[in-house]
């Protein structure tokens, strides 16, 4: 009976205290929740850094409990004076263990329902308050801010103004600073590291935010920049000595820490970067190195300079290098745009080159020295800037030698555009990628330019049909299979400006024309649907009577956004429509007049009238409108014969041949011999369709020579471009010269051959640009 009565002795025993201990646990948690609820209703981050810290060693009386708070306070007053002290490590240390230590006496009375009248919760906040401002307090102080800068920065030397040699021995003090964070500061040497530090000054420090995101602002030296410009000083040096002159390699090691012992002194009396660090005092605390301060010394990698250096000094020219040029222009155009290239101040020598994107001829390039800037002039066009930097010049073709860095960038337009480039730096459309010395090096100018001429200058015959047969189910402007659409060809104007692009609906367009529009070489583009119709097609603009041979060369339906006011007996558009005939056969289409053809787009900008083309074709079908098929010749084989006309520019510059070219008319096409075609870029890059994203490429480029008339200032084509005149034509990346010939004005339009025969298309789609002898035609191969 007594070993029962002990039994359950003891599970009531067992069972009580562990009661107590839930209760025990339920009453702490009371502590836990009040001070949760109470950073919930404050702003000061310290205060809040506080209260989340929650409370230790808590304990009950009644309904009071009693607990320890971390205050975050180095207690200053019981440590004394940082500078003064014996032992600093010591001094830091004992900081250290009283931010983290629950030192802050608190305590709370609670209500029988478990919660805490307001007298009781505002003492609370009072006295986290009081401490917050305490720990803030001491943090801003100098010796609170002086043991953190020893603790991160470490200065190899007292002396304020020492000798570069002084800094290639470093102190014990700075020796066991560094060795004690290999994970941080690798080096087979603490000197290695003694140049860095030592340009690092001007600490400030900000704990507004709180004691989990102070923060470290300093200037010194940008690790990158003092190693390269140790590298810069010392390569220069060695590379102005002829190579029997040059110190022995196994002196290197020496020179290297020389150079940047002197880089750092002569870095410091200048002007440094400053620097920013955001840390938590508990990972410092925990001897976890904050992000960017690791970052920040991670860019400083003297052994892989000293490898490049070894290196480079292998590959030195027996010959001494030259001295640098100054800063300016070397060469460039006589007339153009401006495009601005500047060197920052801790920046390198450098010399620049303006390519021309298509051949790769330079057309401008310019010395600079850091801390300059200059401004070249090249005309319109795509370019490639390449840069070489370094300090040990050889000359134009060998500019830095092994030892210069060198890039080039994307391809980029010189237009509508200021270009202001900052060398060897990536902006917004500029991107880089290295390149070699030897891509440095002139390239030939291979270009061709074609003699304008409007006259032809080949025989041409007498006999051309008056239209070729058509054949079934063959596309008679593109020779591709049909698409089955009943045949209404339609020309729409389509505008040229540069903030028109990307045009939209183009891809099922068979022809693109481009006319001239005004004088200064300003024009537009037609595109002529024959084949496949779509619902969008844009943006359109105004008709010109220029405009018109295009139409009616192919006996087409003409779209337009309105006729240009007629003012002072201009030549007017809709009369000489009507004397065509196009208004009285339903070919006239204006898309200003109240009609259902046309659409506003959103979101395209102010170029955003869209021409509903295939309610044009159906309206067409609808109204009985009957048109003449005019089919070119196809050819079944690429051509042959000819110069090699990879790359063709077309520069127009209105009747001014010594004008600037019009950068929005400018174009350039790429031959793409895999496909067969030629890829055309003017100012606004690849000319692709907005809607599906395809790029529209041409089978054939034809540029028509035509005298151009002006009737007050209204530009139009000799005899409503009726007769003959001079053509290059490009082909299957060939280029040979031929002709045109219309014998009405309603005629259709003939090609011809470089043989006077009738030419024979390449399958697909056409480029033709109708303009005058002054415009500018160049091929490359």
């Amino acid at each position: 009976m007594k070993k029962w009565m002990s039994v359950l002795l003891t599970l009531v025993l067992l069972v009580t205290a562990s009661f107590g201990a839930a209760a025990e646990q339920t009453a702490d948690s009371r502590v836990e929740d009040l001070l949760r609820q109470a950073a919930e209703s404050q702003k000061d981050a310290w205060v809040i850094a506080i209260l989340e810290a929650g409370a230790r060693e808590i304990t009950w009386e009644g309904n009071t409990a009693r607990f320890f708070l971390r205050g975050f306070d180095p207690d200053l007053k019981a440590l004394g004076s940082y500078q003064k002290a014996g032992d600093r490590e010591a001094w830091r240390k004992q900081a250290i263990e009283n931010i983290q230590g629950y030192r802050l006496a608190a305590e709370v009375t609670f209500e029988e329902d478990g919660s805490v009248n307001k007298r009781q919760f505002n003492n609370l906040i009072n006295l986290v308050r009081k401490a917050a401002g305490n720990a803030k307090g001491a943090l801003e102080k100098n010796d609170w801010t002086g043991a953190m800068t020893d603790l991160m920065f470490c200065q190899p030397t007292e002396e304020k103004n020492p000798d570069p040699s002084r800094l290639m021995t470093a102190d014990p003090e700075f020796a066991a600073f560094i060795e004690a964070r290999p994970e941080l500061f690798p080096c087979e040497s603490a000197s290695e590291w003694a140049p860095l530090f030592y340009t690092q000054r001007n600490w400030k420090y900000n704990v507004k935010q709180g004691p989990h995101s102070l923060q470290i602002t300093w200037d010194g030296a940008g690790p990158a920049k003092l190693l390269d410009q140790a590298y810069d000083a010392l390569t220069a040096t060695l590379a102005a000595m002829p190579g029997s002159e040059r110190p022995q390699e196994d002196s290197l090691p020496f020179l290297w820490r020389s150079s940047l012992a002197e880089a750092a002194v002569k870095m410091k009396k200048g002007r440094l970067e400053t620097h920013k660090v955001t840390f938590d005092v508990d990972e410092l605390i925990s001897g976890k190195a904050p992000e960017g301060y690791a970052a920040y010394f991670a860019e400083y990698t003297p052994g892989e300079h000293y490898a490049r250096l070894v290196e480079g000094y292998r590959r030195m020219p027996e010959f001494a290098s030259q001295p640098l040029p100054k800063t300016g222009v070397m060469t460039q155009a006589k007339k153009g745009r401006n495009v601005s290239i500047k060197v920052a101040k801790d920046g390198r020598n450098t010399y620049v080159q303006l390519r021309d994107a298509d051949t790769g001829v330079i057309q401008a390039e310019a010395f600079l020295e850091p801390g300059k800037n200059v401004s070249v002039k090249v005309p319109d066009g795509f370019y490639v800037v390449q840069y070489a930097s370094g300090s040990t010049w050889y000359g134009t073709v060998e500019t830095f030698g092994p030892l210069g860095s060198y890039s080039a960038s994307n391809e980029f337009i010189v237009a509508k555009t200021k270009w202001n480039l900052v060398a060897e730096e990536e902006q917004k459309g500029i991107t880089l990628h290295p390149i070699t010395a030897a891509d440095m090096a002139p390239t030939e100018d291979k270009s061709i330019h074609v003699v304008g001429v409007l006259e032809p200058q080949i025989e041409l015959r007498e006999d051309y049909p008056e239209n070729n047969p058509v054949i079934d189910g063959i596309s008679s402007t593109t020779g591709l299979p049909v698409s089955g659409e009943a045949y209404t060809p339609v020309v729409m104007v389509l505008d040229n400006a540069e903030d028109a692009y990307p045009h939209w609906g183009v891809a099922d367009a068979d022809i693109i024309f481009q006319v001239p529009n005004a004088g200064a070489g300003a024009t537009k583009l037609l595109g002529l649907f024959a084949d496949r119709y779509p619902e969008q097609a844009g943006p359109v603009r105004s008709g010109r009577v220029s405009m018109l041979p295009a139409a009616t060369s192919f006996d087409a339906a003409f779209a337009f956004a309105g006729p240009p006011a007629v003012m002072g007996g201009q030549v007017d558009l809709m009369a000489k429509m009507r004397e065509f005939g196009m208004v009285q056969s339903h070919r006239a289409y204006n898309l200003l007049s109240g009609n259902a053809f046309k659409e506003r787009w959103k979101d395209v900008g102010a170029h955003n009238l869209s021409c509903h083309v295939k309610d044009i074709h159906e309206d067409l079908i609808r109204e009985n409108v009957e048109f003449e098929e005019r089919p070119f010749l196809f050819a079944d084989e690429p051509r042959t014969e000819g110069k090699t006309a990879n790359i063709v520019r077309v520069l127009h510059r209105g009747e001014d041949p010594k004008g600037a070219s019009n950068s929005a008319s400018r174009a350039v096409f790429k031959y793409d011999a895999e496909k067969g075609t030629y890829i055309r870029n003017n100012s606004s890059g690849t000319y692709i369709d907005r809607l599906t994203g395809e790029t529209v490429d041409f089978a054939n480029v034809i540029v028509l020579r035509v005298k151009m008339s002006y009737d007050k200032n209204y530009i139009y084509l000799n005899q409503h471009m009726v007769g003959s005149g001079a053509a290059e034509i490009f082909q299957s990346g060939k280029y040979v010269q031929g002709a045109w010939v219309r014998d009405e004005a309603d005629s259709r339009l003939v090609l011809v051959d470089q043989d006077g025969s009738e030419l024979r298309m390449q399958r697909g789609r056409t480029f033709i640009v109708i303009t005058n002898d002054v415009t500018e035609v160049i091929y490359t191969e």
